[in-house]
């Protein structure tokens, strides 16, 4: 078993009176000889460290249990007012146990110390719960809650015959609060009392734990950086309603979350986007949902028509702060296509790198750039001829180069162009989809003459860097020359 270690105040642990107040079953105890190197390391903090064990040695790990370095020092012979630990309470969330101080009778003579490795396990806490609930509840409160609280029961006494035990006749007072230490503990100087405070702790247990939320597409359980392009497509007619459902997991601790869903490109929109009223869909909220539980919601959705955004981005925690404590975001969110029927004609630009070097020696470079079309009807990839552009804002058009390597992918088209200044150069390119005069471009699919359904995907661009010797954070624009002539197009072979 693995640990991880946090720094607390010692819990000190004297040899203890056999009793303590309570209807809990008491907690087993394992007392161990700790290694030189682990008693070195608890002096060097006085003693003041605490473990909390996880199941994998790291925050994120299910909470196993606490250990920590006990320093045990035996009453003096002297006739004295004096105090003892007689035990010590748990407490994870409504779960109380304690440990008695029967665990803590190591011989030893009066002043000595006996230094000792303490051990609670997980078992151990959850055997001694169980007497206050069902064992599902005891160990989602271990892998749920924040702390784990320590407090003491410490007996004051005014030991007349010196031998360092506590008899009836002794007992001063009892102190079972924190608070309770200035008061019936005013006679000890403040080493004492603050000795006497370290014994009442909130432990951090499940401190590396939060929440993680993510959605998945029909028949997925784990979120795939995919998804944030197109998870899954669904098809209908423009108009008509279709369902589909759509999973949401929580892979973290305990917490609860909004959901809803937002068309591309209305994210804003104060009535439609995600701060909005009245999106295309939400779930009811709050969704709680503990660790490795999900969520399956049966979504209703209108079709768009032709021209209007077909791919709905579902996300929960659409604040970023529901739940607050979430660390992990970037998996909040996914896209589903709405595949409408028709033609749907795709390009997007991919930079073979985005940054591009000139070479002092050489004077320029020709940054390579990727064309990826795609052209479907009803998410079946199909063959089709149409003429396209490309440009670069400010490099003319003589200065374009069309490259093609043997085995390339037929609905791949890779060009370059010469750069001779350092800069930022945005990159279009895309398929038109209306003539001049804003009519419809039609194109042939089996004979047949058909439009674009979504134009919205028709048109792609970019940024790239090119410079001089490394990247930098910062680069000025330069000035370069924005004579370019147009006139230069690609004629799109798309082939599958």
């Amino acid at each position: 078993m693995k640990r991880i270690i946090i720094l607390m105040l010692v819990l000190l642990l004297v040899p203890a009176f056999p009793a303590l107040a309570g209807s809990q079953l008491p907690i087993k105890m394992i007392l161990s000889e700790p290694p030189q190197e682990e008693v070195d390391r608890a002096r060097l903090n006085d003693f003041k460290t605490i473990e909390v064990l996880t199941e994998n040695g790291k925050r994120d790990g299910d909470f196993m249990g606490i250990e920590w370095i006990n320093q045990s020092v035996f009453a003096s012979t002297a006739k004295t007012t004096k105090y003892r630990t007689i035990g010590f309470e748990y407490q994870i969330g409504p779960y109380i146990g304690y440990v008695d101080g029967y665990y803590f009778h190591t011989p030893g003579s009066p002043g000595q110390e006996i230094i000792e490795k303490a051990t609670i396990t997980r078992e151990a806490l959850i055997n001694s719960f169980m007497t206050q609930g069902s064992r599902a509840a005891v160990e989602e409160a271990l892998d749920t809650e924040a702390y784990l609280y320590v407090r003491a029961r410490i007996m004051i006494y005014n030991d007349r015959n010196g031998d360092g035990k506590i008899q009836a006749d002794e007992i001063v007072s009892e102190i079972t609060r924190k608070d309770e230490i200035n008061t019936k503990a005013a006679i000890f100087p403040e080493k004492n009392k603050q000795d006497m405070r370290s014994r009442f702790q909130e432990i951090p247990i499940n401190a590396g734990k939060k929440p993680d939320f993510y959605p998945t597409p029909e028949g997925s359980s784990e979120w795939n950086e995919s998804y944030l392009e197109c998870a899954k497509t669904y098809s209908g007619k423009p108009g008509e309603e279709i369902t589909f459902p759509v999973n949401l997991y929580n892979i973290g601790t305990k917490a609860s979350t909004d959901f809803r869903a937002v068309w591309a490109g209305q994210g804003d929109d104060p009535e439609k986007g995600w701060a909005g009223s009245n999106p295309p869909w939400k779930a009811e909220e709050p969704i709680t949902l503990a660790k490795g539980e999900s969520i399956t919601f049966d979504v209703t959705i209108t079709v768009p028509q032709p021209g209007e955004p077909n791919k709905l981005f579902f996300k929960a925690n659409v604040d970023g702060n529901t739940p607050a404590q979430e660390v992990v975001q970037e998996n909040n969110i996914m896209a589903i296509c709405i595949g409408k029927e028709g033609l749907d004609i795709g390009v997007k630009l991919v930079p073979r790198q985005p940054y591009w070097q000139i070479p002092s020696d050489l004077g320029y470079v020709h940054p390579m750039i990727d064309i990826n079309f795609s052209a479907n009807i009803d998410d079946h990839q199909l063959p089709i001829f149409a003429d396209g552009y490309k440009e670069a804002v400010g490099v003319k058009s003589e200065d374009f180069q069309m490259i093609k390597f043997g085995g390339e992918p037929p609905m791949r088209e890779l060009f370059s162009f010469k750069v001779t200044q350092p800069g930022r150069y945005v990159i279009r390119a895309g398929i038109p989809t209306e003539d001049e005069s804003g009519n419809p471009i039609l194109f042939k699919v089996d004979e047949e003459l058909q439009p674009d359904v979504n134009p919205a995907n028709n048109h792609a661009e970019i940024e790239i860097e090119v410079g001089i010797g490394p990247p930098s954070q910062i680069k000025t624009k330069p000035d370069i020359d924005t004579g370019y002539d147009g006139g230069d197009h690609i004629r799109g072979d798309i082939t599958g």
